[in-house]
């Protein structure tokens, strides 16, 4: 499953390790919830979260609009996560993901809009970000 692409890079905790202490918080509002309108025959980033400060994100869940003739490039750190050509989830009851996908860098969803109107496209991420302390 494409969701589940980064899976070895989930935090454990090994015997004999010590744990470290860490700073975290949720994502941002701005990074919750971003849209925009893209005219027939376009493409335009919808969605964009520099991760910065020496965080770390945990992307936790994710939801999509999604319309006839439309689809998403989702990008983690510049790779290509999903070409996403369906709603993954209501808006209002996002997806959670298991382990959660983790950005250094940015997180990045571009929308192209093959039908003959203009469509809104929406995203829904949601998260956390932690560093060390």
């Amino acid at each position: 499953r494409v969701l589940r692409r980064n899976q070895h890079n989930s935090p454990r905790h090994h015997k004999g390790t010590k744990r470290m202490k860490l700073e975290s918080t949720g994502f941002p509002s701005q990074a919750r919830y971003q849209t925009l309108t893209i005219a027939a025959g376009e493409r335009g980033r919808v969605y964009y979260f520099p991760i910065t400060g020496g965080y770390t994100a945990f992307i936790r869940s994710v939801a999509n609009a999604w319309a006839a003739n439309t689809y998403y490039n989702w990008l983690v750190d510049g790779e290509l996560i999903e070409k996403v050509e369906r709603a993954i989830a209501a808006l209002n009851s996002p997806l959670e993901i298991k382990p959660p996908i983790i950005a250094k860098r940015s997180i990045e969803w571009y929308g192209v809009n093959e039908s003959g109107a203009s469509v809104v496209f929406e995203v829904v991420m949601e998260g956390e970000l932690a560093k060390p302390i």
